[in-house]
């Protein structure tokens, strides 16, 4: 009985820290030219723990109604990512 008290205090205890953490969100959208990115970065704790997501939006070709993306492509787990442009084609 006094092991389930101490699961449920910890519990709650950790529970009361979630919710009173201060989380900053940082938003970073770049428009050049024809090119677009967002990156989104979560930071809390000081910078403790962190989440950054990087979202390659997309671009349309001028010249023809296709849909240009780019893929990042890992190696290997001590390479650099290499982008890939992927280009789908209209098959009408």
């Amino acid at each position: 009985m006094k092991w389930v008290l101490i699961a449920i205090l910890l519990l709650t205890v950790l529970v009361i820290i979630i919710f009173i953490t201060k989380v900053k969100i940082y938003l970073d959208y770049y428009h050049g030219m024809d090119n677009d990115h967002l990156k989104v970065t979560l930071k809390a704790w000081g910078g403790l723990i962190k989440y950054k997501v990087e979202v390659p939006v997309i671009k349309i070709d001028d010249d023809s109604p296709t849909i240009v993306a780019e893929q990042k492509v890992k190696t290997g787990p001590n390479e650099n990512p290499a982008a890939e442009k992927v280009i789908q084609e209209d098959k009408s």
